[in-house]
């Protein structure tokens, strides 16, 4: 039966026995060729949808050992909210087992390395303690550790940022959500319509937002604290401390490194949903920038999103250089002295470390318009320098006055007050175990 494209307002797929149906609206005629030019590669995708989607069911009925907690991170990365909790669990919280799924054999061979429990997804380990586990712990979706196993477990979202982008189900810009490749992982990943219980929060302010973006309500968002952050309230010695123990060696001798410039920047933008190359919209010249930063005795670390692309090598550079992106950013944070930043929500935790921020928003505009709208006013809400294209950006570095001379503590402390209502880190981490033992306890 032909149907024509225009009737297809709402679309509606049923998913699961039943029981839930996602309702696509005002799905643009782009994205409709897109899903009607490739319904060959849904039938692969029905497949294993259609094999697995029992396993959901039928894990319902397994027991759950509430001293099993199974942990994974954002798009198969050791980092973030999800890491540091690990970390802490394993050390302080002996009649825990806590366990790391990941896809990748690296990750998985690093964190045994650390004399911790870690398998990889898929594997029958991985399948046998995803099943027996009474809580998931995720940075970003139960995804990364095992859909399919969840059901029946308490699923705690730590996440992975204060938002000032608008996130989940407060998108606007539904192009941004429904383009070519995430109807698919839309229509047939249950974690998009199966919710987490919990989602971590760090104030009554974000928690609103959070409430809304993930439809849940305000009692299942949880002020607790970033786990991440521990390391910005310890002196300089104990980070280094654990910088040794847990961090590859790129990172000990990078932090060694840093101790031999008058300043340390670091340059972290946001990914641009539309995929456009960003880098060069920006006009950035690298040499050009890397001669004034040499001048000065001033040391650029860019630490770009892992979707960004960027011929590095093709540069002859002194002063700039490109984090890895498997390494985690949040130990080297407190070792640089200025953050530069667009839209990215990292500035938020960098208001922790009360250090100066530079936004270079040199495509505000065309961000605002092309990709997600934001919860706030951007002038309003970013506390610091607003710099506005890279010619502006090079005069000001020229001169070292400038650096110094910045001063946005009040704008900081006042939105730190709103974002931060929970400033102890090492509470935080306390707060979310203790609140982690006892709700499992009570799905029994």
């Amino acid at each position: 039966m032909f149907v024509e494209k225009s009737l297809i307002y709402p679309t509606i797929y049923l998913l699961e026995a039943t029981t839930t149906i996602v309702v696509t609206k005002n799905l643009n005629e782009h994205i409709l060729d897109n899903l009607l030019n490739s319904y060959k590669k849904y039938f692969a995708v029905l497949a294993v949808f259609l094999t697995a989607s029992p396993m959901y069911w039928i894990a319902y009925i397994f027991p759950r050992d509430n001293n099993l907690w199974v942990f994974g991170g954002y798009d198969n990365a050791f980092e973030g909210n999800a890491k540091y909790l690990f970390i802490y669990v394993n050390t302080q919280m002996k009649s825990i087992k806590a366990v790391w799924i990941a896809k990748d054999k690296s990750i998985v061979s690093t964190i045994k390395h650390l004399g911790f429990k870690s398998y990889q997804k898929n594997s029958v380990f991985s399948f046998f303690y995803t099943l027996r586990a009474g809580v998931y712990l995720y940075n970003d979706t139960y995804q990364n550790i095992n859909i399919w196993n969840s059901s029946g477990a308490v699923r705690f979202n730590l996440w992975h940022g204060i938002p000032l982008k608008k996130i989940g189900y407060d998108i606007e810009n539904k192009d941004v959500i429904y383009h070519d490749g995430c109807v698919k992982k839309r229509v047939f990943n249950i974690n998009l319509y199966k919710r987490s219980d919990y989602v971590l929060s760090t104030s009554p302010f974000v928690s609103d937002i959070f409430s809304s973006a993930f439809l849940l309500s305000k009692e299942n968002v949880l002020n607790f604290g970033y786990p991440r952050n521990v390391l910005f309230s310890m002196p300089k010695h104990e980070i280094l401390s654990f910088i040794e123990t847990y961090e590859p060696q790129k990172t000990k001798e990078l932090v060694k490194k840093l101790n031999n410039y008058d300043k340390v920047l670091i340059y972290m933008p946001t990914w641009r949903d539309n995929g456009l190359d960003f880098i060069k919209a920006s006009g950035i010249d690298f040499e050009s920038l890397d001669a004034v930063l040499v001048k000065n005795n001033f040391l650029l670390l860019l630490k770009l999103h892992h979707h960004t692309k960027i011929q590095f090598e093709s540069f002859n550079l002194n002063n700039i250089a490109l984090l890895d992106n498997s390494l985690d950013v949040y130990p080297i944070l407190p070792f640089t002295d200025i953050l530069i930043t667009d839209y990215s929500s990292v500035y938020f935790d960098y208001l922790l470390l009360n250090k100066e921020i530079l936004f270079f928003c040199f495509d505000l505009d065309d961000y605002l318009c092309n990709n997600r709208k934001m919860y706030f006013d951007y002038n309003t809400f970013t506390p610091g320098k607003k710099i506005y294209n890279f010619i502006e950006l090079l005069k000001f570095l020229q001169n070292k006055e400038n650096i110094e001379n910045l001063n946005y503590s009040l704008q900081r402390d006042e939105i730190l007050k709103k974002i931060w209502s929970n400033n102890n880190n090492e509470k935080s981490l306390q707060e979310i175990t203790r609140f982690v033992k006892i709700i499992s306890k009570l799905k029994d």
